[in-house]
């Protein structure tokens, strides 16, 4: 079982970079913030009813004997409040730029020797390409330029050394919410094939070459890594594997995420799958998303809150 203690390094290796990558989850907030109020609205559910003010989103004022006043002085819960309110901000303009950065899971280094393309959600196979693959920066940084609301998925493309295996597992990543402005998104941790089985082996698991993984992050209302949340798949095998990581370790036996909000799945069946979080505790709904599952290669998402 997954609960053990694990003595190999990579699953230690594991908690290291997410603590040191992953803090950031699908937006970051940075001093300036907007230039008028409808930056605000875009940035997600996370600003809503708020303004723009010195390059700041901050709540908007409220007069102290309003209604609104008395509402505001109401407890909110500043975690899952939002939930059953959610709606996505409507496109800022028609074409955004996407941006994720990523890091190599081991060396916790800027990850630069792969491609990535963005593929239409419907195009299993990415035969074709919404663009041409673009290489990432020196700091491990892709940008794409797609649609506002863009629902398929980016292909990240690894090389071969040597002719031998490739350098990264494969993967896809999925944004939630879908991009309504220039966005920049949390970063990615990319495996060797040798970490990934390593990382299943030391469970007294096995990586099935014909079936694919989801690692998946929470993320809450005020647009942080969520603690008890319970996430699902519609679909299954019986060599399917889900846990997550508490305290930087994998388990099968928690049933939520701890503070840091990861979790995943290992040999899932192919096509698309359907992943669903909830509030443990209360058992509403966080939101979900349908992703592409792949043989042998990791499909990332992000699970926010969601209409």
């Amino acid at each position: 079982m997954l609960e053990r203690v694990i003595r190999k390094t990579v699953l230690v290796t594991v908690g290291a970079a997410l603590a040191a990558v992953g803090c950031s989850l699908v937006l970051t907030t940075q001093n300036e913030q907007c230039t008028v109020d409808g930056d605000c609205a875009a940035r997600g559910p996370a600003f809503a009813g708020t303004v723009c003010e010195s390059r700041v989103c901050v709540s908007k004022p409220v007069d102290a004997g309003s209604d609104a006043a008395a509402d505001a002085d109401a407890a909110v819960d500043p975690n899952w409040g939002c939930l059953g309110t959610v709606v996505f901000p409507p496109a800022a303009k028609p074409k955004v730029k996407i941006s994720i950065p990523f890091y190599e899971l081991i060396s916790k280094q800027p990850a630069t020797n792969f491609l990535v393309r963005p593929c239409a959600r419907l195009d299993v196979s990415c035969a074709n390409p919404l663009s041409a693959p673009v290489a990432p920066d020196a700091k491990g940084v892709v940008t794409l330029d797609v649609d506002a609301n863009f629902d398929g998925y980016a292909e990240i493309i690894p090389t071969f050394p040597d002719g031998g295996p490739p350098n990264y597992v494969p993967a896809l990543a999925f944004f939630s919410p879908p991009p309504s402005n220039d966005t920049l998104y949390a970063a990615l941790l990319l495996l060797t094939p040798a970490s990934l089985t390593s990382l299943a082996a030391t469970a007294g698991n096995a990586i099935d070459p014909k079936l694919g993984a989801v690692f998946f992050v929470a993320q809450n209302c005020a647009g942080k890594p969520a603690d008890g949340v319970s996430v699902v798949t519609d679909r299954t095998e019986a060599t399917t594997k889900g846990f997550y990581l508490i305290k930087g370790l994998p388990s099968e036996t928690a049933s939520a995420t701890d503070a840091a909000g990861y979790g995943g799945f290992i040999n899932l069946p192919t096509g698309y799958v359907r992943v669903n979080a909830t509030v443990h505790d209360t058992g509403k709904t966080i939101g979900g998303t349908s992703v592409l599952v792949r043989p042998s290669t990791i499909t990332y998402v992000y699970l926010v809150p969601s209409p």
